[in-house]
């Protein structure tokens, strides 16, 4: 699904917060092959220092998760930028079934924005920035479902985990 992008030695897996943008990472990066994995949590909170630290401190090809940084991925047009299209309606439901609110998102709720409207304004945002960008994808959640990484939702819920964390019974 993602083999094409293995040319890249940057790439970045982007999108609104609860979309699905760790399983795509982890979905590149299986089909690349000899990159390395970073998700979000190596950033800390939202740091971009260390994001840039670490994207820049080895020649290594890296595949990292960073929806966090989706306001500011117009400046790293090095990059090969994959964004995951998710409905607003499962996101937000994704939200409430977390036992966390990012802080950004908290802010901007006690300013009295749902999280539909948040994120609203982050994707007419994210269609001016790609157009800024040399390499971009996009890719709808539901497509992800055609590789073999993908977890069925109910098989999730059953189990009581997420696509993720199932990866190491996954054979390549």
């Amino acid at each position: 699904m993602f083999e094409h992008l293995q040319d890249h030695r940057i790439i970045l897996a982007v999108g609104l917060h609860r979309a699905g943008t760790k399983i795509l990472a982890a979905m590149i990066q299986h089909d690349v092959g000899r990159h390395m994995l970073l998700f979000e949590a190596a950033f800390g909170d939202g740091s971009v220092p260390r994001f840039e630290a670490l994207m820049y401190e080895d020649e290594f090809p890296k595949v990292i998760q960073c929806p966090f940084m989706l306001n500011r991925i117009h400046f790293y047009p090095e990059a090969m930028v994959v964004f995951v299209h998710r409905d607003l309606d499962d996101i937000c439901a994704s939200m409430g079934r977390q036992s966390f609110m990012p802080n950004w998102i908290r802010r901007e709720h006690d300013a009295y924005h749902t999280d539909r409207d948040v994120f609203e304004v982050k994707l007419e945002c994210w269609e001016e920035q790609k157009k800024l960008l040399p390499h971009v994808q996009e890719v709808r959640y539901e497509d992800l479902a055609q590789h073999p990484l993908w977890v069925p939702p109910e098989i999730r819920v059953r189990k009581g985990y997420r696509e993720i964390e199932c990866l190491s019974n996954v054979s390549t």
